[in-house]
């Protein structure tokens, strides 16, 4: 027969060692990413002016299938496609404008961890410039390195938001599993903090039932 002797001090430390034991079980969040912003180095494939009127829009092609859709709409026939399995695209179309000599560009991507934000700049024909009274509609197409974060468009003094509809969808589906996983992590806390209240109440019972100078024989 062994004899032991139940001794205050080691409360604590019985505590801690049970509440390892009780978090160890909980599986552990998905990792996530470093609140921290980078600026991205976009390569621009083409840039210059669609003859006549249009539209102003942004576009994002992350396939094949959406590069033969932004040509088709934006009446553009570049013999160079971007190579969807390193890159993703992006286009801007300025819209109408008077003259020509407007230019479309990319002032900055930033990478702001759950999305990317292209900056779109439209650089004016210079004051002592010859100009040409013909409308035009500058426009950019560019590639990024490929990520699957939706992408926004801001331009404009106030940085107006722009995006297209399907990154207007990955954004809306990319949130919506943001908060399953916040709720998964709260039902683990919940769980665990159910396991701690009731493993403390069995120390609290335990130590009624031990005083702290009783020699105690175990088998």
């Amino acid at each position: 027969m062994t004899l032991i002797r139940f001794v205050p001090h080691l409360v604590a430390p019985l505590i801690a060692m049970a509440l390892l034991a009780i978090t160890s079980t909980i599986p552990p969040a998905a990792a996530t990413p470093a609140d921290t912003q980078t600026i991205l180095l976009p390569t621009i494939m083409f840039q210059g002016s669609l003859p006549g009127p249009g539209r102003p829009g942004v576009f994002v092609m992350r396939n094949a299938d959406d590069w033969r859709t932004f040509l088709s709409a934006a009446r553009l026939t570049p013999t160079q496609m971007p190579d969807f399995t390193q890159n993703i695209a992006v286009a801007a179309l300025l819209g109408t404008r008077a003259t020509d000599g407007y230019t479309a560009d990319i002032a900055q991507v930033m990478d702001r961890d759950w999305y990317l934000e292209v900056t779109v700049a439209e650089i004016p024909p210079a004051a002592t410039s010859a100009v040409a009274q013909t409308l035009t509609n500058p426009y950019f197409i560019a590639t990024l390195p490929k990520t699957e974060a939706p992408v926004v468009f801001s331009q404009g003094q106030f940085g107006t938001l722009q995006a297209p509809y399907n990154e207007f969808e990955r954004l809306i589906r990319f949130t919506s599993e943001l908060h399953y996983e916040r709720t998964a992590d709260q039902r683990r806390l919940q769980r665990a903090e159910q396991r701690i209240r009731e493993l403390e109440a069995l120390i609290a019972r335990l130590q009624q039932t031990l005083p702290p100078d009783a020699i105690r024989p175990t088998h």
